[in-house]
């Protein structure tokens, strides 16, 4: 195993397929807007990524042994770091297997949908009285610190946001009703995250917001993602709404490490 060195990133690319090709945010460390570490092997035909949230995905081939023992370790390491949450991406069943004899690491699973754009919805747009939608910029981004505290992880610096990203911020009187930004944007594919207020939920504002930064990524020739957990009825029930069609379902794999004496 070794590191990747940054200027080698663009090499992951040729191993990208239909399968693993859905992923923004591992794109964003490929790309250099996400902090992140790639390992692979000395073949350089599989790679390991983790992003600085100790966020991880798999991509080519699964069949070098000492490799794969390799990636075990970092497992077992990262599994144990408090100051993250270790995160898999579909992981292949085959680290399942390698993480099986090890009673003191836990695997929880979190199935997700991966949905597609259909484009073929005309949305309806509900109109809000005193409330004023604002685009997010330098301005509005440090008057609410909770969004931009929301923003930065996926984007690492504001500057990397307002050159490849955007957004809305809904404000009703002094209070933030919500807002809805890119999470991601690579390879034309916008990764659409949004944060509506408890106070405003259950009044359309999910939609509302969303449909608002679909528009401006179509008028950009951006396609618009959506992915949210099988759980959240809510977001499922929204991105059909919007146009999103469900494509598959996968799983997240939070990783961590219980009582070693168990």
């Amino acid at each position: 195993m070794k590191k990747l060195e940054k200027n080698n990133f663009y090499k992951i690319k040729n191993f990208l397929n239909e399968k693993n090709n859905h992923y923004p945010i591992m794109k964003s460390v490929i790309s250099g807007i996400k902090p992140g570490t790639v390992y692979t092997n000395f073949s350089e035909n599989a790679f390991f990524i983790i992003n600085n949230d100790g966020w991880s995905y798999f991509l080519g081939d699964l069949n070098d042994n000492d490799f794969n023992n390799d990636i075990e370790k970092i497992i077992l390491k990262e599994a144990g770091n408090k100051a993250i949450n270790f995160l898999w991406f579909d992981m292949p069943e085959i680290f399942r297997e390698y993480l099986k004899k090890y009673t003191f690491i836990k695997i929880y699973d979190f199935p997700r949908y991966r949905f597609t754009y259909s484009g073929k919805k005309e949305i309806t747009e509900k109109e809000y009285e005193n409330y004023t939608l604002y685009e997010i910029d330098e301005k509005n981004i440090e008057k609410y610190k909770e969004v931009y505290d929301e923003i930065k992880p996926f984007w690492n610096e504001k500057e990397n946001f307002f050159q490849k990203g955007f957004g809305y911020i809904l404000q009703h009187g002094e209070k933030l009703a919500g807002y809805v930004f890119l999470a991601s944007n690579e390879d034309n594919e916008g990764e659409i995250d949004i944060i509506v207020s408890e106070d405003y939920r259950n009044k359309g504002i999910s939609k509302y917001l969303s449909s608002k930064i679909i528009k401006k990524c179509i008028s950009y020739n951006i396609k618009p993602k959506w992915d949210c957990d099988v759980s959240t009825a809510a977001s499922v029930k929204t991105a059909q709404y919007l146009g999103f069609e469900i494509k598959e379902k996968y799983n997240c794999s939070y990783i961590t490490e219980i009582n070693k004496a168990q």
